[in-house]
């Protein structure tokens, strides 16, 4: 065999090695492709979950904003329900018959309405990761069904 021939041999060989490997390479990334980025998804979720939280509730300034506002809200929303109430009880005493029934309805009402805001506003200050830790920190860090509230941010 002359050299010419051997030198061509070694090239066709190199030829269909690297055709070979070229050929593995790609159905090993089409595998890959279909089987491991599911896998890498499923691996990281935790981790990018974790992280998309963290650009949401810290990152955002709307987000931080609307939850310290929040709690202001709901506290005004119970302050504003107790001093209906309270309105209510005084108008009783000198109301007539068909007035004393309207006034106790609406006052299981306003009572109902305001325990749910106060539930709220107590279940929102425990959400720790999120929306509590904006809360004003003069704010109570929860409110009593039964104690009159107060929302003035104690200093």
């Amino acid at each position: 065999m002359t050299a010419a021939m051997r030198h061509g041999w070694r090239l066709s060989a190199t030829v269909v090695g690297l055709g070979a490997v070229t050929v593995v390479t790609v159905l090993a990334l089409a595998l890959m492709w279909t089987f491991g980025w599911g896998w890498f998804s499923a691996t990281t979720a935790e981790l990018r979950g974790q992280q998309a939280q963290r650009e949401r509730v810290e990152a955002g300034g709307d987000y931080r904003i609307a939850a310290y506002e929040h709690f202001f809200d709901l506290c005004a929303a119970v302050q504003s329900k107790e001093s209906t109430i309270a309105q209510l009880q005084a108008e009783l005493p000198g109301a007539d018959q068909r007035r004393v029934q309207q006034i106790r309805t609406t006052l299981t009402a306003l009572r109902s309405s305001r325990a749910s805001a106060i539930h709220e506003y107590n279940a929102d200050a425990r959400k720790a990761a999120t929306t509590g830790r904006f809360r004003d920190l003069g704010l109570p860090r929860r409110l009593d069904i039964e104690e009159e509230t107060s929302c003035a941010p104690r200093r």
